[in-house]
């Protein structure tokens, strides 16, 4: 006699910023086993693939590692909701005396928190000079985070990370009439023609990263201390 096998119930969402519509489900015992094991060895680069193989596995309809940031965190708390539940005590530090507190976050009020402006990926820098920009892909982020040992993916106040992540995220350079793709040039010939930017130019690049939907859960708790 054989084992049952048990069936695993699908749901469906629609992404908030792609406005696809998925099919996702609960993770599996041995799938958060695996994710757990990788939280532990503290490797942010493999914890970051497992938490890319597991969206990979639970999900159809739509293609993970191109996904926006908001949608990419919206799916991973759908998909924690029905796998674990919809609440998780956490430790907050209160912003007065700094004491951690004990707060229960219920994941069913996440929120997508929408841009002050909208900003255009594609920037002219000049009369006949542009670029088209994309966001960098968490696993980029990570890795940029790992190279240059920062514990914030997006420390922008780092120029280091700050040209990095710039880096990898020009997807052209219209020059003219001429286009050029990432095919057309290293990463150390974008490096040089980035330097060689004014800062009215850097700040246009930055504006488009700053001005991007994020994934929120507001949560309010009275300090205990």
């Amino acid at each position: 006699m054989s084992l049952p096998i048990i069936e695993t119930p699908m749901y469906t969402a629609t992404l908030p910023y792609e406005g696809t519509e998925i099919r996702y489900r609960p993770f599996l015992v041995g799938e958060q086993k695996t994710l757990m094991i990788a939280q532990e060895s503290g490797d942010t680069k493999n914890m970051t693939k497992e938490i890319f193989r597991l969206l990979e596995a639970c999900t159809e309809g739509c293609e993970i590692k191109k996904l926006h940031t908001s949608d990419l965190e919206f799916l991973f708390v759908k998909l924690r909701i029905v796998s674990v539940g919809e609440t998780s005590e956490i430790g907050l530090a209160c912003e007065k005396c700094n004491e951690d507190n004990n707060v229960v976050v219920n994941y069913e009020e996440h929120e997508i928190l929408q841009p002050e402006k909208k900003v255009n990926s594609y920037q002219n820098l000049t009369d006949t000079l542009a670029i088209e920009l994309r966001l960098p892909t968490i696993i980029e982020l990570s890795e940029i985070n790992q190279k240059y040992g920062s514990d914030d993916e997006e420390d922008m106040e780092n120029p280091k990370i700050m040209f990095a992540i710039i880096n990898k995220m020009v997807e052209k350079v219209i020059n003219g009439d001429e286009v050029m793709t990432r095919e057309d040039f290293t990463d150390e010939e974008l490096d040089k023609f980035l330097e060689s930017m004014t800062l009215d130019m850097l700040e246009k690049i930055l504006e488009y990263i700053k001005n991007q939907p994020k994934l929120v859960i507001p949560t309010e708790f009275k300090c205990s201390h």
